[in-house]
């Protein structure tokens, strides 16, 4: 599949946020101008590194990107510079391509960016928007306890910095983790997390004091809200 394939999948997607109640009616160029795709960093640890650790080299732009940073680079490849070019690269590379130009096997993960001359509407994309589950989100804009359960259940892949150390073969390795509800008790607690990681606030110093404090303040508080039942909850389908 190509680049400029991938970019009409994803436009077909979210052509709503377009001018007009069903979008616009855009070409092959329109879109590639208008929808931007870029590679968001997934290399892994180079193991021959000794403290502080170091990311291997990433293929596409030759950098060791920095741990615990939500870094991005072009779409390239060694006969096109940029996957986003109309004249030499979207309509040329494909994703079979990236796949081979990788040195160690993972996942391929694509950032999107609207362009903002194409005046989209967000406020269409945030009332519209279908989670993992298929079902639209409240009107509201809150999450529901029910769409929490899911999230926890779901399988994600652990890769790049959240690799798992494997103690049989001594080496980080990709793994999937999924976590499941097997028995309800007859008085449930479920705790709301309130608080996720700012990547950002990492400071990039290695001394003790600094990583005790960048532990603290890559913290930052979720105050989206959380739509629940006061009676009548049934977990059923969250049950293994």
């Amino acid at each position: 599949m190509k680049i400029i394939e991938v970019k009409r999948l994803m436009y077909e997607r979210v052509r709503h946020i377009f001018s007009g109640p069903k979008g616009v009616e855009a070409d092959d160029e329109w879109i590639n101008s208008n929808i931007i795709i870029q590679i968001k960093d997934s290399t892994l640890w180079d193991e021959s590194s000794r403290y502080p650790r170091k990311k291997l080299e990433c293929e596409f732009c030759g950098r060791r990107h920095r741990p615990n940073y939500d870094e991005i680079c072009e779409i390239r490849t060694a006969d096109y510079q940029s996957g986003n070019s109309w004249e030499e690269g979207v309509k040329e590379i494909c994703l079979e391509d990236l796949y081979l130009q990788m040195n160690k096997r993972r996942d391929l993960i694509f950032e999107v960016m609207i362009n903002h001359e194409s005046q989209p509407n967000y406020k269409w994309l945030k009332e519209n928007f279908v989670n993992a589950s298929g079902k639209n989100a409240p009107s509201s804009g809150a999450l529901t306890l029910d769409s929490c359960f899911r999230q926890f259940s779901k399988e994600e892949m652990l890769t790049g910095t959240d690799q798992w150390y494997c103690s049989k073969c001594k080496e980080h390795r990709d793994i999937h983790k999924k976590l499941e509800l097997y028995r309800a008790p007859q008085i449930l607690m479920v705790q709301i997390k309130r608080f996720q990681s700012k990547k950002s606030a990492n400071s990039g110093r290695s001394g003790f004091f600094d990583l005790a404090y960048a532990q603290i303040c890559q913290q930052e508080k979720v105050s989206e809200p959380v739509d629940f039942p006061l009676e009548g909850l049934d977990i059923k389908e969250h049950i293994q």
